[in-house]
């Protein structure tokens, strides 16, 4: 199936010459075609062309790729985006942002103590102390344990608002030149182990990429630097990150060295990346062509319903993993596709990559739109664009499961605060028409 990726880099190389260059590199089009991009050349070589499930899977790849790619060009075309740099003003955190802070971070210091452990902490002291904890067994106890502890409300506050306004406070501080790290550092720790202490590395890639859009629309000129930084900053933490929580542990047992260790982790956050997740893809569009008839919504009905409290929502992912590991305790989630696939059949494979292509055009076209923002504003943009191109496996819930509705409130309320910023600038700067016609008038 390796010949249907040229195909694809050969329609990439397109969209990227006639749009993404037009749109920006770190757009909601633009991330999502990456992503999808990156998935599908992962996922070819590891299907089977004997398999009729893997013929289909392969041509549903190739498909909805190009529809989006072509779907979302066409879009640009007609409605090219705005090209005026934009005017971002920086956001002074009030009495407000500090109370919205104060209490996501008691959210997440009460669910650390209602778990009763820190699986990060747990993990660093087995690579420092040479401690025993079972992290494993932690990290699903963290998000998914017999006590139902609501994650999903929990992740709205510590892996998205607390971190997001840590970032909007100290970009403030920043650009005020006076950064007081007595406070700073304590709280980006505890935004930090907000987003990492249950040993869910995706919460914390998600939002360092968030970072990164967020950079990006701040200042695009200075952007390459900055992002240098950011990664010499990111990349160490999430090695660190997984050689505390147990990931590859026997390869850790071998290698004691650091450099070992290190070259372990990396190695195995990059097959993450490239291969598990693709892996895990492939046994799951098996399993719903070979065994699942097509559900007409209602697999993603009750993976909406899992929202709710004491719901247990769809144990799709579940049965998924455990065809692929042989074990339940864990989750296996099927590719955008697969889902679309599974719930619409080829009727949505047909639409689903025309609509989404839609919706993050304009995502992306609103973005560019707005002249005067306000770095609250832009961070509110920066999550919404992220989310949205990460959207690569899954329901929709994994938009609402990533925080999606906390950065719109976030992009909706800045706006709100930048338009009444700029009109009472407007009126001091310039009279008003009556007053000008009453000096007229004398």
């Amino acid at each position: 199936m390796t010949w249907v990726a040229l195909p694809l880099v050969a329609v990439f190389a397109g969209y990227y010459t006639l749009t993404i260059r037009k749109i920006g590199l770190l757009s909601a089009s633009s991330i999502f075609v990456y992503l999808q991009l990156v998935m599908a050349l992962g996922t070819l070589p590891v299907l089977n062309p004997a398999r009729e499930a893997d013929r289909v899977h392969a041509a549903v790849l190739a498909y909805t790729l190009c529809a989006f790619m072509l779907a979302s060009a066409c879009y640009h075309a007609i409605r090219p985006p705005d090209t005026t740099p934009p005017t971002v003003t920086t956001f002074k955190p009030g009495i407000v942002t500090v109370a919205f802070m104060a209490a996501s971070l008691a959210v997440t210091v009460a669910y650390y103590l209602a778990v009763g452990h820190v699986a990060l902490f747990d993990g660093l002291s087995n690579v420092l102390f040479g401690t025993h904890n079972d992290v494993a067994t932690l990290r699903l106890e963290s998000y998914s344990g017999s006590d139902y502890l609501f994650p999903g409300y929990v992740n709205q506050f510590k892996n998205v608002l607390l971190p997001a306004l840590v970032a909007v406070t100290v970009t403030y501080w920043i650009r005020r030149q006076h950064v007081p790290y007595l406070l700073a550092i304590p709280l980006v720790g505890a935004a930090f182990v907000g987003l990492v202490g249950t040993g869910q590395r995706g919460a914390f890639v998600i939002f360092v990429m968030t970072v990164v859009v967020y950079v990006y629309m701040l200042d695009r000129r200075r952007f390459p630097r900055r992002a240098v930084s950011l990664a010499i900053i990111a990349v160490p933490v999430v090695l660190l990150a997984t050689l505390a929580l147990g990931r590859s542990s026997d390869q850790l047992t071998a290698d004691a060295g650091v450099l070992g260790k290190a070259a372990v982790a990396a190695t195995e956050f990059q097959g993450r990346i490239l291969q598990t997740n693709q892996e895990s893809s492939v046994v799951a569009f098996r399993y719903v062509y070979e065994e699942q008839a097509v559900q007409n919504g209602s697999e993603w009905g009750r993976a909406f319903v899992g929202i709710l409290p004491g719901e247990p929502g769809s144990d799709l992912a579940n049965r998924i993993y455990y065809r692929f590991y042989g074990t339940d305790r864990g989750t296996g989630t099927e590719s955008l596709w697969a889902s679309v696939y599974h719930n619409f059949g080829d009727v949505g494979i047909v639409l689903a990559p025309v609509l989404l292509a839609l919706l993050a055009g304009a995502i992306s076209n609103r973005v560019r739109s707005a002249h005067r923002r306000s770095t609250l504003t832009t961070m509110g943009m920066a999550g919404v664009t992220t989310t949205f191109g990460f959207w690569v496996a899954g329901p929709p819930v994994f938009l609402l499961n990533a925080g999606i509705v906390v950065y719109l409130a976030l992009w909706f309320l800045g706006a709100r605060l930048d338009r009444r910023e700029e009109a009472e600038l407007s009126a001091v700067v310039e009279p008003s028409l009556p007053a000008r016609v009453t000096r007229g008038a004398r």
